[in-house]
């Protein structure tokens, strides 16, 4: 609050009063007590005082909850107001009143069918706001907190949501083509039928030998969810998909290098061309998922589920297969390393229907 703003607060008032009444108190305690028969008319002079300065404060602080209510309720309503209007005013409008509900920390925000394209709502905290049926082309919502927010159906292609804390959030049948989520929090997040074509989740590479390194190492901590623990050895940053549902997502030709997927389900998803480099699966479930011409060179597979799952003309080089089979799935054209050829050949791999690098 601005120094000016104090000198209009109803408690600042109640406060400055009640100081000069203090001082007009002791003033009038040492003069009066030294006349005769002025002890009652000084006794019922304090309780006045007492009793504007309590009821004073008591009406200021309830007129200020109820002021406070009326505030958040007219922001929802010109909000929903401005639902279904696609223009780019009304997405200034409403980002404006959502500042404002923020400033006063509203609850059950619900931007539903709003039209927000080109919206810039980065650095804020919207954990558990309702984004269903929006239109969100090229939103900026880096920095972000967006826990539990949902996306059902919304439209948020070219999205940035670079270094936001998606946890448990719901993006099922969302359209994103082409949006970048490095360095984002997906733990738990919800994909279930999600098309996702072109969108970027590759590891953000910082390097210690840049002049300007440390500044840009304290502006990501300031400024998004990551901390030091999150930044491996201080220079790789990941998209973290641990136990986030993708089944069924249409992910083709998006760059996944170096994500964590730990214990994440791609069952039924469509991943053609995509690039697993360095990948985390250990666990992951990708029955039943298309991997034609994906590149998982490198990738930790260890305790995946694989089953139905097509690898044709995928590159599987130096992957780590611990507890994995490749029975019952659809290899021709894949590409192994040479090296694991007998392992391979023990889980499921047939050598004449794969080539050996």
């Amino acid at each position: 609050m601005k120094s000016k703003d104090y000198l209009y607060n109803p408690l600042t008032f109640y406060f400055v009063l009640g100081l000069f009444a203090l001082c007009g108190i002791v003033y009038f305690d040492k003069v009066w007590l030294t006349w005769e028969n002025k002890n009652d008319i000084l006794i019922e002079f304090h309780g006045l005082l007492f009793d504007i300065l309590f009821f004073g404060i008591l009406f200021t602080i309830f007129s200020m909850i109820t002021n406070r209510i009326n505030d958040i309720k007219r922001y929802k309503e010109q909000i929903d107001d401005l639902k279904g209007w696609n223009s780019q005013e009304a997405t200034f409008k409403i980002i404006a009143n959502l500042k404002r509900l923020l400033k006063l920390k509203a609850q059950s925000i619900d931007l539903s069918n709003c039209y927000l394209v080109d919206g810039k709502l980065n650095d804020l905290n919207l954990e558990n706001v309702k984004m269903q049926n929006s239109t969100l082309n090229q939103v900026d919502l880096k920095n972000s907190i967006l826990k539990n927010a949902s996306f059902k159906n919304s439209n948020i292609n070219g999205g940035i949501l670079t270094y936001t804390d998606l946890q448990k959030a719901d993006f099922s049948y969302a359209l994103l083509f082409n949006s970048f989520f490095q360095g984002a929090n997906l733990r738990d997040c919800r994909f279930e039928n999600a098309t996702m074509n072109n969108s970027s989740f590759e590891i953000i590479e910082l390097n210690k030998t840049w002049d300007d390194y440390q500044q840009i190492l304290e502006t990501i901590l300031n400024s998004s969810y990551l901390n030091l623990d999150d930044i491996e050895e201080g220079e790789i940053i990941r998209a973290n998909l641990t136990n986030c549902n993708l089944s069924y997502a249409i992910l083709d030709e998006s760059n996944l290098i170096g994500i964590i997927g730990k214990d994440a389900n791609f069952n039924g998803a469509s991943m053609e061309k995509v690039d697993l480099k360095n990948a985390n699966l250990v666990k992951a479930d990708l029955r039943n998922t298309n991997l034609t011409n994906a590149n998982l060179d490198n990738a930790n597979l260890e305790s995946a589920q694989f089953f139905k799952t097509n690898f044709k003309g995928a590159t599987l080089t130096n992957i780590k297969i611990r507890n994995v089979s490749f029975h019952n799935c659809e290899l021709e054209g894949a590409n192994f390393s040479i090296n694991q050829k007998a392992e391979l050949t023990q889980k499921g791999v047939n050598p004449a229907l794969v080539n050996w690098i």
